[in-house]
């Protein structure tokens, strides 16, 4: 029997907070006279597979307890169903992840009321983003942002904490700091319509969102329904450079430092002479360059406060 809702849980983002997510959210569907069906996750990528089946069974309405990378997961679900139109579908989030960003743009937290939230939410039609192998055509969906280069090697970083003390939120900002000591310059060639940019670069963001990291904002301008990216690019800069780059971030000012260079597009092309770790979401990809990222304007329903 299909509900009114399909619940996609991640047990292990937040550890012990996803309980009290779905206690609270169950009873906020009932009070709403809303029904739905429970779905937990039982290893990675486990919300794409259960997202895919859920559509193609005739869910149009997802609620997703996790954190940005389960949100990702079940868009790569929505998108490889067999529906052929995304927009139809509604996704909601309550945040038990450690970094949330996607839904930080909306003012959505663990005090928003739920009740609320479910009875008059707002359904925004949301840009998406779509990355995609030039030569196989393999290719993935995101709803946040794609980072290259430094941005990649944070979440490989980040991960390996988290494989050590569990999901912290502070182990962002932590990784930020150890791949300071480890920079690396990568020979990269980004073109755009009106741009393109070919030499060492340390940092690549193309944001759908303005969020990244738990809070932080490469991309500070973005919005998500506004049909371009946003992309933060910074090349080869001097070492007595990097404090002050550090510091215009954790202010949210990073856009104007005079080491970054920012602007616009729907459509990017990436191409790469030696490996460069690509991450959407804090999820890191294992994909092949050349390869294009593309904006798909208003491809999702979002329901926010």
């Amino acid at each position: 029997m299909i509900t009114d809702w399909c619940i996609i849980v991640n047990p292990c983002s937040g550890k012990k907070i996803y309980r009290h997510g779905v206690k609270a959210l169950q009873q906020a569907l009932q009070a709403c006279d809303q029904t739905s069906e429970l779905q937990f996750t039982q290893q990675e990528s486990h919300a794409v597979e259960l997202a895919r089946q859920a559509v193609n069974r005739g869910y149009r309405q997802f609620v997703v307890i996790g954190g940005d990378g389960t949100l990702n997961e079940v868009i790569n679900g929505i998108f490889t169903s067999d529906c052929a139109s995304p927009e139809e579908i509604v996704v909601a989030a309550i945040p038990s992840g450690t970094g949330n960003d996607w839904i930080r743009q909306w003012n959505i937290s663990r005090k928003t009321n739920l009740i609320n939230y479910f009875r008059f939410g707002k359904r925004i039609l949301a840009d998406v983003g779509a990355v995609m192998e030039k030569e196989d055509g393999n290719r993935r969906y995101f709803l946040n942002a794609l980072g290259l280069g430094f941005d990649g090697d944070v979440v490989y970083r980040a991960d390996r904490l988290r494989n050590w003390v569990g999901a912290q939120s502070w182990t962002y900002i932590a990784a930020v700091f150890l791949s300071v000591f480890k920079l690396r310059y990568k020979q990269l060639c980004i073109e755009t319509e009106k741009e393109r940019i070919e030499g060492e670069v340390l940092t690549v963001c193309i944001g759908n969102g303005c969020y990244t990291g738990g809070g932080l904002m490469q991309t500070p301008k973005a919005d998500p329904c506004d049909g371009a990216f946003d992309i933060m690019l910074v090349q080869r800069i001097r070492l007595k450079e990097i404090p002050s780059l550090l510091n215009a971030l954790l202010k949210r000012k990073i856009d104007l430092h005079p080491a970054v260079k920012t602007f616009r597009s729907d459509a990017v092309s990436v191409s790469a002479l030696q490996p460069v770790r690509c991450e959407t979401d804090g999820i890191l990809l294992d994909m092949n360059y050349p390869m294009k990222i593309k904006l798909l304007p208003q491809k999702i329903r979002f329901l926010i406060p």
